[in-house]
């Protein structure tokens, strides 16, 4: 499933500057850009290495809800506030117009700056909106399970747990369903 997943065509022009953008406050006390393409962010977490993830949003350009490994200049799926790019202090340009209409594999080929996530979590099996972010401590306590990260689902009321491992310097993973039927996320008649 490319980008534009489930026909959803054209992106919205969005005219605010860096929108879907994430980055800091400069040591000037400015706002410091660091990477582009996110939809809707919720969790935010870094692992037992200090790499940082984010859990994004399913929705316009983005099929299910993806875990993504924060890197400077990297550029995610969703194109609506690309046009940031042109502003100063922007650490991405875009070597390609975002490929569209392409399954995603080919996307990210045909754009280098387009990082995949790090973990998928598959639409109505694992979730709809992904929302916090959680590394379980290291330590003994949670066993085989040390280490990895725990993502909340609102929607479903849910939790899932994630195993990444680094391949060839990048981080891929894959992710089971951990304890579900939570009361959050769902609307319940009372009689």
């Amino acid at each position: 499933v490319g980008p534009s997943a489930g026909g959803v065509g054209s992106p919205r022009v969005i005219k605010a500057g860096w929108a879907g953008w994430a980055g800091g406050m400069g040591a000037d006390g400015n706002f410091e850009s660091v990477f582009a393409g996110m939809r809707s962010t919720c969790g935010l977490c870094a692992n037992a290495a200090g790499d940082m993830f984010c859990v994004d949003q399913t929705g316009t350009w983005v099929p299910a809800t993806p875990i993504y490994h924060l890197k400077k200049g990297a550029f995610f799926l969703n194109p609506e506030g690309i046009a940031s790019q042109d502003l100063p202090g922007s650490p991405l340009k875009l070597s390609a117009k975002v490929p569209e209409k392409v399954p995603y594999p080919d996307a990210v080929r045909a754009l280098p700056e387009m990082r995949p996530p790090a973990v998928w979590l598959p639409y109505n099996k694992m979730g709809r909106s992904g929302t916090d972010l959680a590394v379980i401590p290291a330590g003994g306590k949670f066993g085989p399970f040390d280490g990895q990260f725990m993502v909340a689902e609102f929607t479903d009321a849910k939790v899932s747990r994630v195993f990444l491992e680094t391949v060839d310097g990048e981080y891929q993973g894959a992710a089971f369903p951990f304890l579900p039927g939570f009361a959050a996320g769902r609307a319940e008649r009372h009689t």
